[in-house]
């Protein structure tokens, strides 16, 4: 069955990384409040889910301290992509787009 929410999110998230401007880290970054609303309920079935949870663990995967002025300016999703490489940034837009891609020929 086809989640029209999750192909709805990831679409406009989607649309936004590939016209935007800046590297593959700050369109990331800019483009998760698109989709930071989705949970487990939304996805069509468990294999997507998971593929999703990776997505979520590697812009969480750096812990900072509740004291950090920096992340508390910024917050934690745009200080993990800042920290870790281009290339990383693109692999978890791939990751989404293969998402995007499974869901979208669900009927």
């Amino acid at each position: 069955m086809r989640s029209y929410y999750v192909d709805e999110k990831l679409g406009r998230a989607l649309r936004y990384m590939t016209s935007a401007p800046g590297d593959a880290r700050e369109r990331l970054a800019e483009a998760y409040v698109e989709f930071h609303t989705l949970r487990q309920e939304h996805f069509p079935n468990k294999k997507l889910w998971k593929e999703y949870e990776w997505v979520l663990k590697m812009l969480n995967c750096k812990k900072f301290s509740p004291d950090d002025r920096y992340i508390a300016y910024v917050g934690t999703i745009k200080a993990n992509t800042k920290s870790m490489k281009n290339k990383t940034a693109s692999k978890i837009i791939q990751r989404l787009q293969k998402i995007y891609d499974e869901v979208s020929r669900l009927d």
